[in-house]
């Protein structure tokens, strides 16, 4: 007959049989609470937030504070990853990849089929030409593993081939990747063919704040009395482009701007402005984009009056270093005839990036209308200076100036006193100060405040006539916006809390962030458009 198998008891539960049970008790609840903690305290690891100090320290050059706090976490963490990761990266950032490998490996040698890791150590061999040990360890037998794992390894692979001179298309059958890598792959579908814009790209900005003078700037060019205002602008551009590598690909411009006031007196200055854009893109490292422009203004909203209906060729030449010239021609049809016009308009712009917080931007415009009547002809041009800087905690900071002076060359004598109120030639000075405060992002979201002084100074004013054309206005708002870049062809992303991202090229990630950034160049057209609404009296 068997023997009935018995339970052995542990030497845990012998000791705390000698024990009363009350004392036990107490011991057994401190154990769960000490094991509640310790667990919530894993738990409480927030590995985003470690990789923006990380990133915070490089910009205040503290690298060793991060590596301090690195240290310790994986100590008091001996098990998990993240922290090895981290304190590798930090070793990376500071230029030691010596103890960046010697982190890695000591991870690695207990756990030797950690695919990540061994992908961390193949990057940091690259990274110091070792790319005979970098291809050896790629052969590794159990790597890779998941899907994101093979996306690592057929990008670093495509990499390899570039270092060694081949022209490599980024890999087209990468299913799940990384954030970094997803990155990583749009940098090598670019460089396949330099020049190549993301297929969808989608800006939005949205701001509500106060202005002193909604007057300033309007469709409705005297100022007359200041209205002060609530007011809020929803500024939605869309972008297609053909995702192909050839050098002529269609594109299509869409783009909407609403624009409202919430008193009565300021509301009759609302307006909606609608435009769409079909053209070509020419060209890969230099591009060149000829379009059409169809323009729909709305003023008043919601009672919707047709203010000006516009048709344009525009052209806009971009290079890597940072030039940029456009211009158009085309005919402007106003509500009132002898305002219609023919206008023509170019503009340079040039962005530098001086150092690792800071980028400039300078600008020039002119322009020239013939109108109808005579008194609306005009020419005139402006120059702008903004600068872009980089602050710790991801925010960042603009500011700039925008000068402009239009002199309208047939609007003296009766007609000028009609159209204007004095028989002097009007001639408009204009002056525009703009600065920006953003702080960290919320995901996709950004977000900030923005303070702009606005003058004009103007030769058909109330000291010779009737109407005002001098006004000042100061305008404080919140700003939020966010852009959206898509290619249809790029593997979806893999997103996890304990992720340590694999920096693949740190200082060119953070130029491109930078470069991005200054498409504040947009304001050379934004400053157009304005203009183009300040043309006509109540």
């Amino acid at each position: 007959m068997r023997e009935k198998a018995t339970s052995r008891p542990s030497l845990f539960a012998n000791a705390t049989r000698r024990i009363p049970l009350p004392l036990s008790a107490i011991i057994a609840l401190v154990l769960q609470l000490f094991s509640a903690s310790a667990s919530a305290n894993a738990a409480s690891l927030c590995v985003a937030c470690e990789w923006q100090q990380l990133h915070d320290d490089m910009a205040a050059n503290n690298i060793g504070a991060s590596i301090d706090r690195f240290k310790a976490l994986r100590d008091a963490y001996p098990n998990r990853k993240a922290p090895v990761l981290l304190l590798a990266s930090a070793y990376d950032a500071d230029g030691n990849g010596y103890w960046a490998l010697n982190v890695l490996y000591s991870w690695y040698q207990a756990h030797p089929n950690d695919c990540e890791v061994l992908s961390f150590i193949i990057w940091q061999q690259i990274k110091q030409l070792n790319v005979g040990g970098a291809k050896e360890l790629m052969t590794h037998p159990h790597c890779p593993e998941d899907d994101t794992d093979k996306s690592r390894w057929k990008l670093i692979s495509a990499y390899l081939d570039e270092l060694n001179g081949q022209k490599v298309a980024a890999p087209s059958t990468l299913e799940l990747a990384w954030p970094e890598d997803v990155t990583l792959w749009q940098s090598m579908w670019q460089r396949a063919a330099p020049g190549r814009k993301p297929p969808i790209e989608i800006r939005g900005a949205l701001e509500t704040g106060y202005t002193s003078n909604a007057q300033a700037g309007s469709s409705i060019d005297t100022a007359g009395s200041q209205s002060k205002s609530a007011t809020g602008k929803l500024q939605v551009q869309a972008w297609f482009v053909a995702p192909t590598a050839k050098k002529v690909r269609p594109v299509m411009g869409l783009s909407t701007r609403l624009s409202g006031y919430l008193t009565d007196e300021a509301r009759k200055y609302s307006y909606i402005d609608l435009a769409w854009q079909p053209g070509i893109l020419l060209g890969r490292t230099t591009t060149l984009r000829l379009n059409y422009k169809g323009n729909l203004m709305l003023l008043n909203w919601p009672g919707k009056e047709i203010f000006h209906e516009t048709h344009r060729l525009e052209f806009e030449l971009s290079a890597p270093s940072g030039n940029l010239l456009f211009g158009g021609v085309g005919r402007r049809i106003y509500a009132e005839n002898g305002r219609t016009r023919w206008e023509v308009d170019a503009g340079y712009g040039r962005t530098k990036i001086l150092n690792s917080w800071a980028t400039v931007l300078l600008g020039i415009n002119g322009r020239y209308y013939d109108a109808i009547g005579d008194p609306y002809d005009e020419a005139g041009g402006g120059i702008l200076g903004a600068a872009y800087f980089s602050l710790p905690h991801t925010m960042s900071m603009r500011t700039g100036v925008n000068t402009g002076m239009d002199f309208f060359f047939n609007s003296g004598g009766d007609l000028g006193h009609l159209a204007y109120g004095t028989i002097d030639k009007r001639r408009d000075l204009t002056f525009r100060h703009f600065d920006e405060l953003w702080f960290p992002p919320l995901g996709q979201l950004k977000w900030g405040i923005r303070y702009e002084f606005n003058v004009r100074d103007s030769r058909a004013d109330s000291a010779h006539g009737a109407s005002d054309y001098d006004y000042q206005e100061h305008r404080a708002m919140l700003k939020l916006s966010f852009d959206l870049r898509a290619n249809p062809l790029a593997p979806r992303t893999r997103e996890t809390s304990d992720h340590v991202p694999l920096d693949y090229d740190q200082e060119s990630s953070q130029n491109a962030q930078r470069i991005d950034s200054t498409e504040i160049i947009d304001m050379l057209r934004a400053d157009e458009a304005a203009r183009a609404a300040s043309s006509c009296v109540e």
